[in-house]
This record gives C-alpha cells, sequence and structure tokens, in this order.
C-alpha cells in the first residue's frame, strides 16, 4: 500500500478530488495497520472534507457519500474503537447504517439505489454491530442486527459475512438458553466456514465448543 501511494500522491492528478481522497485513505489505513490511530483518524477526516466539507460525526445521516466515502466513514468508527472511544464508535457504525437504507437500500430512485459495493457494506456494518451487541449482552439489539444481516445476505446471494453472521446467531441463541436450536446453527456455522476455506475458523471454533459452549454437546452427537 505504502509503495503506491509513493507512486501515485506526487502525480498532478492526485493532488485534488477524488484522487486525493483516495490517497488520503489509503494513508488512512497504513496508519491503523500501525496502530496509529490518531493520525489514522487526521488522514480520514481530512479525505472526508474533500467530498463534504459540512462532515462532522454529528451530521453523518444527512448526507449521501461516493463508495470512498462510505469507506472513510467506516474507517473512522473503527479508529473510534481502537481508541477505546466505544460510544463514539457505535454511534457513527449506528448512523453508517441508517444512512445506507435511507439513501442506497431504500432508494426509490434507480440513479441512487445500492450498489455491490454499499450493500456489501451494509452486510458488514450488520455483522459488526451483532457482535459487539452480543458482547455486550444487548440481546434484543443483537437479533435485530443478526436477522436482518442474514436476511439480506440470502436476498443478496451474498457469502461473504453469512458464516459469521450464523456463527453469531448461534451465540445469541446460546447466550438466551436455546441450547437446541443453538446447536443446530453451530453446526451450520461449521459447514460454512468450511465452504469459504476458512478451515482453521472451523478447526478453533470446534475446539472452543468443548470449553466455551459445553450445553450444546448432547445435540451435536446426531450430527
Amino acid at each position: 500500500m505504502k509503495e503506491v501511494i509513493k507512486k501515485y500522491e506526487n502525480n498532478e492528478d492526485f493532488k485534488q478530488g477524488e484522487n486525493l481522497q483516495h490517497i488520503y485513505y489509503a494513508k488512512a489505513i497504513c496508519e491503523t495497520d500501525m496502530e496509529n490511530y490518531t493520525e489514522s483518524l487526521e488522514y480520514c477526516m481530512r479525505g472526508i472534507l474533500i467530498e463534504n466539507a459540512l462532515f462532522t460525526i454529528d451530521t453523518i445521516t444527512e448526507f449521501m457519500y461516493s463508495n470512498v466515502g462510505l469507506a472513510i466513514i467506516n474507517c473512522i468508527s473503527i479508529n473510534y474503537m481502537y481508541l477505546k472511544k466505544s460510544e463514539v464508535a457505535y454511534k457513527i457504525l449506528s448512523d453508517l447504517l441508517s444512512l445506507i437504507e435511507k439513501y442506497y437500500i431504500n432508494s426509490q430512485y434507480t440513479m441512487y439505489q445500492a450498489g455491490q459495493f454499499s450493500k456489501k457494506m451494509y452486510i458488514g456494518i450488520q455483522c459488526n454491530l451483532g457482535h459487539i451487541y452480543l458482547a455486550d449482552n444487548e440481546l434484543e439489539k443483537a437479533e435485530e442486527m443478526i436477522n436482518k444481516g442474514i436476511e439480506f445476505s440470502i436476498k443478496e446471494y451474498n457469502l461473504r459475512f453469512m458464516p459469521n453472521l450464523i456463527y453469531n446467531k448461534f451465540k445469541l441463541l446460546y447466550k438466551k438458553g436455546n441450547f437446541k436450536e443453538a446447536a443446530e446453527y453451530f453446526v451450520q456455522a461449521i459447514g460454512l466456514f468450511k465452504l469459504v476455506k476458512q478451515m482453521n475458523t472451523s478447526l478453533e471454533i470446534e475446539e472452543s465448543a468443548k470449553i466455551d459452549y459445553p450445553e450444546i454437546l448432547k445435540y451435536l452427537e446426531k450430527y
């Protein structure tokens, strides 16, 4: 990524507008990867302000954004998460979800309807929020996010986040004490991780079940 940035950032075509925005986004990703979260946020803000000079964290849902704009906002939430400012991160993710629903998923106008990028981001945010709410034991919110993510993934024939969504559904049911149905989702999750070639993940969660989720073991015997 750094080599690509060096190659293009001094090119006149990449010193303004959307191309410069891509440069800032790329730099933000690099800084996040190096755990320089504050520096990454600075690049994110430079990038998003190119597209929308009125952008603030409190007005996310009031505007439409390009694909790179959506990606930058998502990156902002990730950095706040790493900076342990979880309330800010949750707000950004929730607002980003509402934004995509309002302007892209439910748009009445063909020209504004969601493309594959915003659809994938929509599912990814639902998956992430479901995981976050599960960790915080906010089970109703978690269930809403997980179910919406599964339904939309099926509708769009999108398998990318389905293994994690199904695994989160298993953990949700386990937390609610519905061990028999939880076991069914556990088996489905294992199968999906294998289907998408995430063999190490499938092995890890199979092993973890013996320690972390013992109540489902008797239901797994029939599988």
